[in-house]
């Protein structure tokens, strides 16, 4: 990807049983071993599978700081069905101030703009969304990134 131009982002999956700040070093230290920081490192906030555990908001909070105390964008990937069925109420532009999102949300639609916004987050915030409805192509996302 860095060969032929593309921008890249760091990614990992937040465990629950793991320490936060341990998590985002590993994983920062992982991405700088390719000899380019990237910009962004995604938090996957979501299930262990259906009706199993993850990380509550003090966890992710604790990886995010972590996030920038490394020097990059923290941002989080997840669905509004997660967040939804999760924290109920919670509103996570305020729990998360600057952080930016990654939303699944298979609607079909190739953009930000079809992203339907809850929970509190606002559309300058979106930098991700996963819009595939195709099962074999969950991957398949539109993206807005900085620098």
């Amino acid at each position: 990807a860095i060969a032929n131009g593309c921008k890249i982002g760091g990614y990992f999956w937040a465990y629950r049983d793991l320490d936060p700040l341990e998590s985002v070093n590993d994983a920062a230290n992982l991405v700088e071993g390719i000899g380019n920081k990237p910009p962004v490192l995604w938090i996957d906030w979501e299930e262990y599978g259906i009706g199993r555990t993850y990380p509550n908001i003090g966890w992710i909070q604790k990886a995010v700081a972590q996030c920038r105390v490394r020097g990059y964008q923290p941002g989080i990937y997840s669905g509004v069905w997660f967040l939804e069925k999760h924290f109920v109420g919670v509103n996570m532009g305020a729990e998360f101030p600057g952080v930016w999102w990654w939303l699944a949300q298979p609607n079909g639609f190739a953009d930000l703009e079809s992203v339907i916004l809850r929970c509190g987050i606002q559309r300058e915030i979106v930098k991700g969304h996963q819009y595939a409805t195709d099962p074999c192509d969950l991957d398949v996302f539109a993206a807005e990134v900085a620098g």
